[in-house]
């Protein structure tokens, strides 16, 4: 099988398994609506999966050795295509949190084998037009997910639920052909370790990029609909509509920092990417229509695809470990979503959404000033 065949085939399990999972967590909110789970214990449940997918990057590569990133990848869309039946079955509070763990655990085998396998033995150009395919991938999912995730949940929440698990079980029979370009692709792997590691400084700042970007992200994946509803007045299918031009954005920001490369050179970028996550957050305070919230979003999508890029970018170039890389760059943008979803969740019910953004702006000012006193000499020489 060629590089190329399979390199298309993970790009698409990848937005198969990136829109179920999107498909998943924005109808979380309704379904946990209708199991009478108030603001506080929908922020604990949309925080749980991704706690206990952070802990699992770490363990599971050390708990389950002998299984490999194919198998793992396989197990993964399976698992959370099992979980996802059993939610549709309970309506119990406790019940679903544990489903939910489960459901985060078998998450965890994922993306890191993904990306390991999609970043493996490539640098500079040859490393960003693979990201591009993979990005261009999971992104546009993202758009085409959320909308249709927004209309199903009107219709029924169970029925976009079981698109999802439909959508997992197809990547996972998708990685099963992709033969064992996987497998010949760690061996070379092993041999570029014995190598010298040439780790750009880079990545430390675009790591506290990510962080911050996913925190937002968090916040208007769990606590914007809940906004829109409450407050403004938008159904299921609206809130979907809305948050679809931040996937459509995303999905052409991926395809436009392929051609332009100036953002992986020197430390202003990151700068530019935090500052305008901060402006952007804050205009969510003042913004009340629909055209209003798509064209902020819309912005926000490209603010989100420059700081996931720097973050994955910045983290594998030069890096020997690619895989540990992978994991330091999940379990960060995993931080940033429990952040999100634990602190998003109680400030909006017994606070205000307006106290929240302002938390989230606040936080992201005071991480970019340390960034510059931190980095900013040292990484605007280089």
């Amino acid at each position: 099988m060629s590089l190329c065949k399979m390199e298309n085939k993970l790009a698409l399990a990848s937005f198969l398994s990136q829109g179920a999972i999107v498909i998943f967590n924005f109808t979380l909110v309704y379904y946990l609506r209708e199991c009478n789970i108030d603001s506080v214990g929908i922020g604990i449940a949309s925080s749980i999966y991704p706690t206990v997918y952070f802990l699992g990057c770490i363990l599971m590569p050390k708990v389950l050795p002998s299984i490999k990133g194919k198998a793992r990848i396989i197990i993964a869309d399976c698992g959370m295509a099992l979980t996802g039946i059993v939610l549709t079955l309970l309506r119990t509070e406790s019940l679903i949190m544990i489903d939910l763990v489960i459901y985060g655990l078998f998450q965890s085998l994922l993306w890191t084998n993904m990306e390991t396998w999609i970043t493996n033995g490539v640098e500079g150009s040859a490393l960003t037009s693979r990201l591009t395919l993979f990005n261009f991938s999971w992104s546009f999912s993202v758009g085409v997910a959320t909308s249709c995730a927004g209309f199903l949940s009107e219709i029924n929440t169970r029925y976009s639920i079981w698109t999802g698990v439909l959508a997992f079980l197809a990547a996972s029979l998708i990685v099963a052909g992709a033969g064992k370009s996987y497998e010949k692709e760690k061996r070379e792997e092993t041999k570029e370790e014995k190598g010298e590691d040439h780790s750009s400084p880079l990545r430390f700042p675009s790591w506290a990029g990510v962080l911050l970007v996913y925190t937002g992200y968090s916040l208007v994946l769990t606590v914007f609909p809940q906004y829109a509803m409450d407050s403004l007045g938008y159904s299921e299918s609206v809130t979907g509509n809305i948050l679809l031009f931040r996937g459509i954005s995303v999905t052409f920001a991926f395809l436009l920092l392929q051609r332009a490369r100036a953002w992986q050179k020197g430390f202003l970028p990151i700068v530019l990417s935090q500052g305008a996550f901060i402006v952007l957050t804050l205009l969510m305070l003042v913004v009340k229509s629909i055209p209003g919230f798509a064209l902020l979003f819309a912005l926000y999508g490209a603010v989100f695809a420059l700081s996931y890029d720097l973050s994955i970018f910045h983290g594998a170039e030069g890096a020997m470990d690619r895989h540990r890389r992978m994991v330091i760059h999940e379990v960060l943008l995993t931080i940033g979503t429990i952040a999100g979803s634990l602190v998003g969740g109680f400030v909006y019910q017994y606070f205000s959404f307006f106290s929240l953004v302002l938390v989230i702006a606040a936080t992201a000012f005071v991480s970019l000033i340390a960034e510059g006193v931190l980095f900013g000499k040292t990484l605007g020489k280089s």
